[in-house]
């Protein structure tokens, strides 16, 4: 996706979509002559962005480098039983052998979705939860093409 430079005073903007040339294996898209902002817009894609400035009628080929990213699916449990996510939880995940990292959170079907910027193995740490024994880490393998779930079980203390 593009953006225009905001100009100062605007706070919003129109992105506009590529469109995929299968033969040339490559988005083109026409954007309006100034500076523009070029990158992925969307929660599948992570990576490079770069801005540009276009003079009217100017070609310019960009190349940028962008990877897939992954979901982790957590689903806190007592028993059989599902437990509602409390956004006071605080959960992190970290890739074993990288640099990838979560990025964003929704909750929603019950689980707390958590997309990491790359595939790869991960430990997933989940903060202390008030009245629940400690939770101890887990791993899990994210994967680009199918969200990966964790259950996580919790124990009432004492």
């Amino acid at each position: 996706d593009w953006r225009a430079e905001l100009t100062p005073g605007i706070s919003s903007y129109s992105s506009i979509s590529g469109t995929w040339d299968a033969n040339a294996r490559h988005y083109v898209f026409t954007v309006p002559a100034g500076t523009v902002h070029v990158g992925p817009d969307d929660d599948a894609w992570q990576g490079d962005e770069q801005e540009l400035t276009l003079r009217a009628g100017e070609v310019r080929e960009v190349t940028l480098q962008v990877h897939a990213t992954s979901i982790v699916d957590i689903d806190f449990r007592i028993g059989d039983a599902r437990v509602p996510f409390d956004w006071d939880w605080e959960i992190d995940l970290k890739q074993i052998e990288g640099e990838g990292e979560a990025f964003m959170w929704s909750d929603g079907d019950g689980v707390q979705r958590v997309w990491v910027d790359r595939a790869g193995r991960y430990r997933v740490h989940v903060d202390d939860i008030p009245g629940y024994k400690p939770i101890p880490v887990v791993e899990v393998d994210a994967r680009p093409d199918k969200p990966a779930r964790v259950i996580i079980r919790l124990e009432r203390k004492d």
